[in-house]
């Protein structure tokens, strides 16, 4: 059985109010809702920096070496290159990952969760040992990091999946994808996107992946969304049947949405706050990304 072996991540020094970014006309109203403070902006280091800190801490800390690396999946690709050279590639060279295979994976934000599917499944049938996956969020135009339900923060990930010596097992995953209004525009008829309903989606796979496993929702210790805001986690409460305290929201004030690397921080997170008390409890990693606001992708993985 594979399961997360290493996770890290990596947030800029520099913050700047939430509504810097949020129309002056709603601004006020749009933080106290949302109860997003603040984002982290990065002025200092390149992403081959920021990586190279990640990849340090990992190597240092696991003893792992780099021709141990069967797989490097790299989840960001609106900052794949720096200057000529693609980042996972020039990473992989500078780091002697010489029997690793770079693989670059684009779902949005949920494209981690993705990764660690397909990881686990390479694992799993003996055709990988440890892979690496790198997510940012990096350099995002200060006109584009206003997303109506939060704002795009700056920060970088890392996490690793294998067979030996994992911290966190993963049991099961599930994932489904949804071109309904990507055909309604193909085919020009009128499409609305409606976010209640995408929570309904949303929460019936984690349902679904439950019943898969024969585990009630009652019996999940926490399921960990990505940061966006509290009403939707309220939503997914109320839907669920599970009481607020149940979804990780501790990051959601501190920081913005950063895209997939969400899904590294709160995992991380989580994992040092409970590991002297969680033994053989399960937990869920849930998220939804969309290309374009027209392709959507739900994923959620049973752990314990």
């Amino acid at each position: 059985m594979a399961g997360i072996m290493y996770s890290d991540y990596y947030l800029p020094e520099d913050t700047a109010p939430t509504k810097e970014f949020v129309d002056e006309k709603i601004a006020s109203v749009f933080v106290k809702q949302y109860k997003l403070e603040y984002i982290y902006l990065e002025k200092k280091k390149n992403p081959v920096e920021i990586f190279q800190g990640l990849l340090n801490g990992f190597f240092d800390k696991s003893g792992i070496k780099p021709e141990e690396i069967s797989h490097i999946i790299y989840t960001s690709s609106q900052n794949l290159m720096i200057d000529r050279n693609c980042i996972p590639f020039l990473l992989q060279g500078l780091y002697k990952m010489n029997q690793a295979t770079v693989v670059l994976f684009r779902q949005g934000c949920n494209t981690v969760l993705q990764a660690m599917e397909f990881a686990n499944a390479l694992v799993e049938t003996g055709k990988a040992s440890n892979v690496i996956i790198l997510s940012l969020s990096y350099g995002t135009p200060r006109e584009q990091r206003f997303l109506r339900t939060s704002v795009i923060g700056d920060g970088a990930g890392i996490m690793v999946v294998g067979k030996q010596g994992y911290r966190t097992k993963i049991l099961d995953f599930i994932s489904i994808s949804d071109g309904r209004t990507c055909l309604n525009v193909y085919e020009k008829k009128e499409y609305k996107v409606d976010s209640l309903d995408i929570i309904r989606d949303g929460s019936d796979l984690i349902l679904k992946l439950l019943k898969n496993n024969n585990v009630d929702i009652k019996d999940i210790r926490m399921v960990i969304p990505q940061n966006l805001n509290f009403l939707g986690f309220f939503a997914y409460a109320r839907i669920l049947g599970i009481d607020l305290s149940k979804i990780y929201s501790k990051n959601i004030s501190k920081g913005g949405h950063m895209i997939d690397v969400d899904t590294v921080r709160n995992y991380t997170d989580y994992e040092k706050e409970t590991a002297s008390t969680r033994e053989n409890g399960k937990f869920l990693l849930f998220g939804t990304g969309t290309l374009g606001e027209l392709n959507t992708t739900h994923d959620a993985l049973l752990l314990q």
